[in-house]
């Protein structure tokens, strides 16, 4: 399915279609999917 986030996740996100971050999302874990946005790989300043 997909996941999609607008919050704060503290753990690891598995989708088997595609992960969406809007927002001010945010991942503390690690993002699996076969399609994971390029937003998705902006480190936490």
């Amino acid at each position: 399915g997909v996941v999609m986030i607008n919050g704060e996740v503290v753990g690891n996100v598995l989708a088997s279609e595609r992960v969406e971050l809007r927002g001010s999302a945010r991942v503390y874990g690690d993002v699996e999917a076969p399609v994971v946005p390029p937003r998705a790989w902006k480190a936490p300043r």
